[in-house]
């Protein structure tokens, strides 16, 4: 027996609430990275010649930072004939409140195709946005004297990192040892790590080598701005801005920084925050789904 394609009146107020509301999260992943497909999947398992089945996309925000320009694009279809948009553009997806995520919803509608015997095929969506990564550090200033008392591991070289798919650490070679009053030069090392599940693009799409970005001489794999930031009293000198950085292999990608920071009292101890900022656009896949396709009597 066919099915029928009409949805329970309860089902479509299901689907229409999900769509750029909150939504609860049941199936988080170990940790949070930005957007994630919480489900990707047809009205129904299997579908009859020259019928119709939707498929639905709900991607929610996981991450510390709001989700912003997110699309939904069908990638792959099978033999199914797609009716509506191919790329569908959402909702700005704002941060977490609790184990609540923000999430959106983004439906396909697709024809099958007319077959003489049964057989599966094969649909999949991926989802793109921008985002951001930031990190913390704490650089620290230490007379001779006083390391001397309290030593190296009174002063951990450490950072924290937010919840998004490129994790951030800053390396810094400290504590700094002060000698004398007067500017010193400060060095460190941010590197850029893809944990997430899906890869890294521009945010501009037209990067190539006569346009070149930084060390970015195309899309993919490009970190587009990294900004350095110094807090606290005179540290100002720490302050970056730098123009694509380019993950290799889609995966890492670090950036030396000299800074320089102004010694007034080299009696005391004294220390930086440092706070380095990426942004980017972020790619994902969704999971396969599978539709069986079944020949009409």
């Amino acid at each position: 027996m066919k099915h029928s394609r009409v949805l329970p009146l309860i089902l479509l107020l299901l689907v229409v609430s999900i769509s750029g509301c909150a939504g609860k999260d049941t199936e988080a992943l170990p940790s949070g990275d930005g957007v994630a497909v919480r489900s990707f999947q047809s009205d129904f398992g299997d579908v009859y010649s020259g019928e119709s089945a939707s498929i639905t996309l709900v991607a929610e925000n996981r991450g510390d930072f709001t989700a912003s320009n997110v699309k939904a694009k069908l990638i792959r279809s099978g033999s199914f004939t797609n009716t509506t948009a191919l790329e569908i553009t959402g909702s700005n997806l704002g941060i977490p409140l609790g184990d609540t995520y923000a999430s959106d919803a983004f439906f396909w509608e697709l024809d099958a195709p007319t077959i003489l015997q049964d057989r599966s095929e094969e649909v999949q969506a991926e989802v793109s946005y921008d985002y951001k990564s930031s990190a913390v550090s704490t650089v620290h200033f230490v007379p001779n004297y006083v390391l001397r008392e309290t030593g190296l591991g009174a002063y951990p070289d450490a950072s924290s990192s937010s919840r998004s798919p490129i994790f951030i650490d800053i390396v810094a070679n400290q504590p700094v040892q002060v000698r004398n009053t007067g500017s010193m030069t400060v060095r460190f090392t941010v590197i850029l790590v893809n944990k997430g599940g899906g890869k890294v693009e521009s945010l501009g799409t037209g990067i190539n080598s006569s346009n070149k970005k930084g060390d970015c001489t195309q899309a993919f794999g490009c970190i587009d701005n990294i900004t350095v930031r110094g807090l606290g009293p005179g540290c100002t000198g720490f302050n970056k801005d730098v123009t694509g950085v380019k993950l290799i292999q889609g995966k890492e990608g670090r950036k030396n920084f000299d800074v320089t920071y102004n010694i007034i009292d080299d009696s005391v101890s004294t220390s930086c925050q440092l706070q380095v900022t990426a942004e980017y656009r972020y790619k994902l896949l969704s999971p396969i789904e599978s539709l069986m396709v079944l020949k009409s009597d």
